[in-house]
């Protein structure tokens, strides 16, 4: 789409009432909450580029400083690169190798050849996606997407396909004419979380898992017709076990599990870090795909109040050097239960997790 020189036709600083109701459609969009994203729209220097592409369409591109962060389309607010490099989560990621990344910023699409996953494509590999959804390409080694586009077919399509045509149709790359609106930029090294080392699930893992709760991208898009080919699918895997709803989850134990994960994937060197950034980086990565992990619905109810908990004990010291900004200044690795989450992912990762559990059962018995 900004592979092509652009016409720029007009460039002008917005007014606080302007930047307030793009923000607020734009959280609308993705069901944000602004307290955790509000820091990086927090500068009053936004300007409004209108421009018309090469194609003849006409876009506007929203610059927080100097850095464009917002492309408004037809009513619709797509993320840049920049943006998304602060809130990775934001969407659905589709992998690919290092290799193939000069391919897509050379104006390729996304094909289902060069997409990663952890096995055969299944009724269930992209979580039940939608075609036409909103979603971003990162790569193997590197979390930080290099591209946003739409998927071009659903994951039952997909699947259906064998492993073959579009996946993903790309509308913005790293390196188009949206980002030479900077004069420089450089991709940040984010780190996938440490459960996609786990070993695949079996179908029926996958089954289950999926009917737990909402993933991402079933909050992004979920048509009802899914549910007819959710029992079809289901027939055709033919189930030993009968299908069963999942208990309630405890999203504070999960929330904790994931902070403590998360503490032990930060570096002291990277610190400090701004909370909404350690929690978007490094705490939702380790949650479940299938888990809908909103602060909203624990009893913290915000990232600042969770991360000043954990400074309660003892894990963290939080400060707020000015009103609204809390910066996550010290992490205290010699925790006791961070010792520990340390010892549970060691034994996770070689296999000796199974004995740990059967002795712990023994002495429970």
């Amino acid at each position: 789409m900004f592979l092509k020189p652009f016409s720029v036709r007009s460039n002008s600083q917005i007014k606080s009432c302007e930047k307030k109701q793009l923000l607020n459609s734009f959280y609308k969009q993705y069901g944000l909450d602004p307290t955790n994203v509000s820091e990086i729209f927090k500068t009053k220097d936004v300007h409004r580029l209108k421009i018309i592409t090469s194609s003849e369409i006409k876009v506007n591109i929203y610059k927080f400083g100097n850095i464009p962060l917002i492309i408004e389309n037809e009513n619709e607010h797509l993320p840049t690169v920049y943006l998304l490099w602060q809130f990775p989560n934001l969407l659905p990621h589709f992998k690919v190798h290092e290799n193939l990344v000069s391919v897509l910023m050379k104006g390729a699409d996304l094909m289902l050849p060069g997409v990663v996953t952890d096995g055969p494509i299944l009724p269930y590999t992209f979580n039940k996606i939608e075609k036409g959804i909103l979603c971003c390409i990162s790569t193997t080694s590197n979390r930080a997407p290099i591209a946003i586009g739409r998927t071009a077919l659903s994951n039952y399509d997909m699947y259906m396909s064998a492993g073959r045509g579009k996946a993903v149709s790309v509308l913005h790359v790293m390196g188009d004419h949206v980002c030479s609106l900077v004069s420089s930029f450089n991709r940040p090294i984010l780190p996938w979380p440490i459960i996609d080392e786990v070993s695949p699930k079996t179908n029926e893992e996958m089954d289950n898992a999926n009917d737990e709760s909402k993933s991402p991208v079933n909050m992004l898009s979920q048509q009802t017709s899914d549910d007819k080919n959710i029992s079809e699918e289901l027939d055709d895997l033919h189930l030993e076990e009968p299908f069963e709803l999942q208990p309630s989850l405890d999203l504070d134990k999960i929330l904790r599990e994931c902070f403590l994960k998360g503490l032990k994937l930060i570096k002291i060197s990277q610190l400090p870090i701004q909370v909404n950034i350690f929690y978007s980086q490094y705490v939702l990565v380790h949650k479940s795909p299938s888990v809908d992990l909103d602060i909203k619905k624990t009893k913290f109810k915000k990232v600042g109040l969770f991360l000043k908990a954990m400074q309660d004990e003892g894990f963290v010291e939080v400060t707020e050097p000015k009103s609204g900004v809390l910066m996550l200044n010290h992490i205290n690795k010699d925790h006791i239960e961070t010792s520990h989450i340390q010892t549970f992912l060691y034994l996770l990762r070689f296999g000796l997790l199974g004995d740990i559990t059967i002795s712990c059962a023994k002495h429970a018995t």
